[in-house]
């Protein structure tokens, strides 16, 4: 359960990641987010057993994911990789200094 949550958590937000979900959730979007506290729990598990660096190279991956030339022609941007970092630590207890 733990390596496919790993794996899952690695993919990209449109391709499955329910970090996207939780991330909608608790940004208000109702009907396209993911509300499961135990998943949360979960994943914050398996956060903590990668170790910092890894926690960091899969946060960069995420916070780039918004600021690609696609994603950008769709909306998206640094206003949202910086929600996603500061969701990211707020609900993951994780300081990026």
């Amino acid at each position: 359960m733990e390596s496919l949550l790993r794996e899952s958590i690695e993919l990209p937000f449109d391709q499955g990641n329910p970090l996207g979900g939780l991330l909608a959730y608790d940004l208000g979007y109702r009907d396209s987010g993911i509300s499961d506290p135990s998943l949360k729990r979960l994943i914050a598990e398996v956060l903590e057993s990668m170790g910092d660096e890894k926690v960091e190279l899969l946060v960069t991956k995420h916070v780039r994911y918004y600021l690609t030339d696609e994603k950008m022609a769709q909306g998206y941007g640094l206003s949202d990789a910086l929600e996603f970092l500061k969701w990211f630590r707020d609900n993951f207890n994780y300081d990026f200094s």
